[in-house]
């Protein structure tokens, strides 16, 4: 590739191959890349480093996972049973007719919008998950966007964290890319996903996690946009307020836990054990929520209830995870590794690669007071 392209006047090449994280590479690793700079040097081509993307931030967390960006569940209310605090989903919010059980005619109860039903939409009584009914949606070019949809509006908290559940099958679905889930807040986006689908496979669990932020109404969409063949059905979608999962710690993202009232804050590694994952999967939407574990000698009694505040981070289209660009201990990796780079390369320059910033400064900042 280098000696086509300085044989049509190119004079320069950029990438990246992990030219971010030169700290985590093995010998083998700058072997392989004396020799891509030789080639380049022979070619009088510049060897540019594409490096330090934040919205990609793979390589700042192969560093430490808790410096990706993180959104606020705020207050939410837990009920202590035992020595353990969980969630209280007493009055969480469901899905109405999410097994698309309960319709009249091409009608089904509980939706706000559905694609062309009979045209492009279309209640299946013979392929089905669970129950007697999915929904099929097929004839995208009957479409003239290529969508397939199916929405419906929820209420919700505001500053909460929410799981969609979803399963899915297709049949020679064209583009596979086409698939996704959407919670729209009028047109503001709180967790664009895509998934991964193969065009044809069996039936196969979707999930994936939003945060309210600071809105009470989610139009909740899944199906097709710019499809142009195939068919996928759509089943058993169900909608949960779920507890700490994902969550990040560090001194930005605290973790808050209060009485009903607000009154008393309690206190982390005496009232209540830390509320961290032992391994944080920051790709992962299926995890079971963490419990607050109380302490022996907690003021925290059987029966109470808590408000609790935490961060979690976000995926946001099928893999990107962004980081923290408030978050100091960012900056102190970016030394290190740019240091190590000039070291082993002499770049010139570089490129950094600041795009893709789609989450920004969701984290609580303090000052020397802890305020």
């Amino acid at each position: 590739v280098v000696e086509t392209a300085s044989y049509h006047g190119i004079n320069g090449v950029v990438g990246s191959f992990g030219l971010d994280t030169p700290g985590t590479r093995k010998a083998d690793y700058f072997r392989r890349l004396k020799q891509v700079q030789r080639v380049c040097e022979r070619n009088h081509a510049e060897l540019i480093p594409a490096i330090f993307s934040v919205g990609y931030g793979d390589a700042f967390l192969s560093h430490d996972p808790n410096l990706a960006e993180g959104v606020l569940v705020e207050n939410a209310p837990f009920l202590v049973r035992g020595s353990e605090a969980k969630l209280d989903s007493s009055n969480s919010v469901q899905l109405v007719n999410g097994g698309f059980e309960d319709y009249s005619e091409n009608k089904l109860r509980g939706f706000n919008f559905r694609d062309q039903p009979d045209k492009v939409s279309f209640i299946d009584n013979n392929v089905l998950h669970s129950g007697r009914t999915s929904l099929r949606l097929e004839n995208f070019t009957a479409n003239p966007f290529g969508h397939g949809r199916i929405m419906q509006v929820v209420r919700v908290q505001p500053h909460r964290c929410y799981r969609v559940t979803i399963w899915v099958k297709t049949a020679g679905l064209q583009p596979s890319s086409a698939f996704q889930v959407a919670a729209l807040a009028g047109e503001r986006q709180l967790a664009p996903r895509v998934f991964k689908l193969s065009p044809t496979a069996d039936w196969q669990k979707l999930t994936m996690l939003f945060n309210s932020l600071n809105c009470e109404q989610v139009s909740l969409y899944a199906g097709v946009w710019g499809g142009r063949a195939g068919k996928v059905w759509l089943d058993d979608w169900s909608l949960e307020e779920v507890g700490p999962i994902r969550v990040l710690r560090r001194p930005g993202t605290p973790v808050v836990v209060r009485n009903e009232t607000g009154t008393v804050t309690y206190t982390e590694g005496k009232d209540y054990a830390s509320l961290q994952e032992s391994h944080l999967r920051l790709w992962r939407d299926d995890s079971d929520a963490l419990p607050l574990r109380l302490l022996q000698g907690s003021r925290i009694g059987d029966g109470a209830r808590l408000r609790v505040s935490w961060y979690h981070s976000m995926i946001i289209n099928d893999s990107q995870v962004p980081v923290c660009m408030a978050e100091p201990a960012l900056y102190d990796i970016m030394d290190q590794e740019v240091k190590l780079l000039a070291e082993r390369l002499h770049p010139r320059r570089v490129l950094l690669s600041m795009d893709e910033v789609r989450m920004a400064v969701g984290m609580m900042h303090q000052n020397a007071d802890g305020v």
